[in-house]
């Protein structure tokens, strides 16, 4: 148990610590590719959860969708497509995906407001992340109690493009690499949804959560300039029991922001739950 303070999840050293568990629930998705004679390399946020028989990879719809047109582009070539759960990947190298699997069973649901993604799972796929792998995968116990939940603060997580380190070198018909994606966790303050005529389509689901991103106590010039790479990423609430252990329940996934005034949107956990028994039946 650690020893807390007033708004102790504010400390940038005290999100270290947690940051420790919290990395193990991300699975972020690499792609690398070649475009026009010239070799790239993407990371895509995400995170495992298993709801009923299912193992979903989840994100936002509009990640699904990127991730679809890079693998069905005829102008590209994919050389790689890995499950990073590191996230350090010499030569380009991690738990091996299933580009065809990736793109047959993955759905996306940007309609009625609502940006949210997943990636159906199963077979070698599931046995090959769940034996090698070292992702935490999310139950029901992430979200089965939110409602008496009583969160004292909420961290976004996720791999931002700004933190991203690549490195691949094309020689003749020969492509090497390396990639690291950095881990962020941004404190977030929930506000409500704001009535405006800017923004209109970012403030319209009245059942999504906004929130508010907001600089450490202890390390106020530690921030990222952009939060790009994080869509998909986990929301997740973070409190003390009456006994002083630290318990921390899944809200959401994060699907957007506004980034002059630093407000981010996540699509509501409960309404994934319901568009999940949609489209799995």
């Amino acid at each position: 148990m650690l020893p807390l303070i007033d708004n102790w999840w504010q400390y940038k050293i005290v999100a270290d610590k947690l940051a420790e568990w919290f990395s193990r629930h991300l699975l972020a998705l690499y792609i690398s590719f070649e475009v026009g004679g010239e070799a790239r390399q993407e990371f895509f946020s995400g995170f495992l959860l298993r709801y009923n028989s299912y193992l979903l990879w989840i994100t936002a719809g509009h990640v699904i969708d990127q991730i679809k047109r890079i693998l069905s582009d005829k102008s590209l070539s994919v050389i790689r497509v890995r499950w990073a759960d590191g996230v350090d990947i010499p030569r380009a190298e991690a738990l091996p995906a299933d580009p065809f699997d990736i793109g047959r069973n993955s759905f996306s649901l940007l309609h009625d407001g609502i940006d949210f993604g997943a990636v159906l799972i199963s077979g070698l796929n599931e046995l090959n992340i769940v034996t090698n792998g070292r992702t935490q995968i999310m139950t029901e116990r992430a979200w089965n109690l939110i409602d008496e939940a009583k969160p004292e603060g909420y961290y976004l997580l996720g791999y931002p493009d700004e933190l991203n380190e690549t490195s691949i070198k094309k020689t003749g018909n020969q492509i090497n690499g390396s990639a690291f994606a950095g881990l962020a966790y941004v404190p977030i303050q929930r506000i409500d949804k704001i009535a405006s005529n800017e923004n209109k389509e970012f403030w319209s689901k009245s059942s999504a959560f906004y929130g508010q991103m907001i600089p450490f106590i202890d390390a106020p010039d530690v921030h990222l300039e952009s939060i790009v790479g994080m869509s998909g990423g986990p929301l997740l609430g973070i409190q003390r029991d009456n006994e002083g252990h630290i318990r921390y329940y899944l809200y959401g996934v994060q699907s957007g922001w506004l980034r002059g005034q630093r407000i981010i949107r996540a699509e509501s956990v409960k309404q994934i739950l319901e568009l999940n028994d949609t489209e799995l039946g």
